[in-house]
């Protein structure tokens, strides 16, 4: 998507409690470039309450990443917004707005530490918003995986982004229960097997001409000093 964060600016000048904003992209350690936007209001604001209003009337892919309000736009000598003097998005994180409640019971607890190893925060509650505190699909899909193999529960993507918070993702946790992962079953010795259907076509088409290579894949390897013969006849054979 093409995203032009003058409209995001101009979007978030229209709160009636910004009174300036500047949006930008920064990059996170080792992680993707992400959208951080910077404002000045007349009042405390949240960003539960700030992506409610964006989204009004953007798209959810411009909705910024991360909301840092400051007490006033650093400016340059010609009076326009200082952009290398903004500070980091993780010294001045807003309040997503939600009230802190602590786990309370072991899958919540699970969960809140698996919540601030990926998301890289301190302090979370049940009630906390995964996208609220700078989640995004990358650490969605690792939350899935985490979620899978600390509890063994398959979560797939679509209920993390229709249950974000956490209490509700305990609770699908919790309903799942334990899945187990699925095994091949491990067939019987025998003297020969049955064929599957690409197998068997290949055997099929392999009698119309007698000798025929079209399924031979040749390579050749060289050997340096003389090899073990036993060796390598058990490597062919396992």
């Amino acid at each position: 998507y093409r995203i032009e964060p003058g409209e995001i600016e101009n979007a978030l000048q229209q709160h009636p409690a910004v009174e300036s904003a500047v949006v930008m992209v920064r990059s996170e350690a080792g992680e993707e470039k992400r959208l951080v936007a910077y404002l000045v209001g007349k009042e405390e604001l949240t960003v539960s309450a700030l992506r409610a209003f964006l989204g009004l009337t953007l798209p959810a892919y411009m909705l910024p990443d991360y909301f840092v309000q400051l007490p006033s736009m650093p400016l340059t000598s010609s009076g326009k917004a200082d952009r290398k003097a903004l500070p980091l998005p993780e010294s001045w994180g807003m309040a997503t707005g939600a009230v802190y409640e602590a786990p309370r019971n072991e899958t919540e607890a699970l969960l809140v530490s698996i919540w601030e190893e990926i998301l890289g925060r301190e302090g979370i509650g049940i009630h906390d918003h995964f996208f609220d505190l700078g989640g995004h699909s990358l650490k969605a899909t690792r939350l899935s995986a985490r979620i899978q193999k600390a509890f063994g529960v398959k979560v797939p993507l679509q209920e993390l982004f229709t249950r974000p918070q956490l209490s509700a993702q305990a609770a699908f946790i919790i309903a799942a229960g334990e899945e187990e992962m699925a095994l091949i079953p491990v067939t019987a010795v025998q003297a020969d097997y049955p064929l599957s259907a690409a197998q068997h076509r290949m055997w099929i088409l392999s009698q119309f001409t007698e000798g025929n290579v079209a399924y031979n894949m040749p390579g050749v390897f060289v050997v340096a000093g003389v090899p073990d013969m036993e060796k390598l006849t058990t490597a062919f054979r396992m």
